[in-house]
């Protein structure tokens, strides 16, 4: 890892309810949940027609994905380093999940890569200098509703997609593993000892 970076973690509140849906051809109703008719917000026979992805419509992750993708190249950061006034932006990877931070200065026409943000679903996770961090946090919050920065350090881990990461004590690298997610499996599947061969359960 790059000295002085951090690795932070956060997720997008209601993801799926930020994207339009992307066929209009059809449309696409609901029941309403009766507790909004109990307190009179719906008669007995309204129904909901849905506009936006919604959890649960089997195109609603396609209809976020291609959303989020198309938000996060149009996101910008500015600060003033060195001397010389950087813009900073989001770049793919040609990863579908990993996005480059990069910032550039048009008056000396330099670029500088200064860090990685990954993507699952709604999971955001972040490698760069805390200030690049709190930065893109920042551009990214002014169009979605984020969770809480979760940040590594030695005693706390971030959680993503099943992984546990650490920072390192010496502050020079992360450490990587997946304990709680294996305490986890063995406690499903009752384990409590080792075993000398292998042990196959459908559950």
């Amino acid at each position: 890892a790059t000295k002085g970076w951090q690795v932070a973690a956060t997720d997008i509140r209601v993801a799926f309810l930020n994207a339009p849906k992307r066929d209009t051809s059809k449309l696409t109703a609901c029941e309403i949940p009766s507790v909004f008719k109990k307190v009179g917000l719906a008669a007995e026979d309204d129904v909901w027609i849905v506009q936006m992805a919604l959890y649960g419509l089997g195109s609603s992750p396609k209809d976020w994905s291609i959303h989020r993708d198309q938000t996060l190249p149009t996101l910008r950061w500015e600060r003033e380093e060195e001397g010389k006034q950087w813009i900073g932006a989001l770049v793919p990877s040609g990863d579908d999940n990993v996005w480059r931070m990069i910032e550039v200065d048009n008056k000396v026409e330099e670029h500088r890569w200064v860090g990685v943000m990954t993507v699952y679903v709604d999971d955001l996770m972040f490698a760069a200098e805390k200030e690049v961090i709190d930065l893109v946090y920042a551009a990214i919050s002014g169009v979605w509703a984020l969770s809480d920065l979760e940040v590594a350090s030695d005693e706390t881990p971030v959680k993503y997609c099943g992984f546990e990461i650490y920072e390192d004590g010496q502050h020079d690298g992360f450490h990587l593993n997946q304990c709680m997610y294996e305490k986890e499996i063995l406690k499903k599947w009752e384990v409590g000892s080792p075993i000398e061969y292998p042990n196959c359960r459908v559950a």
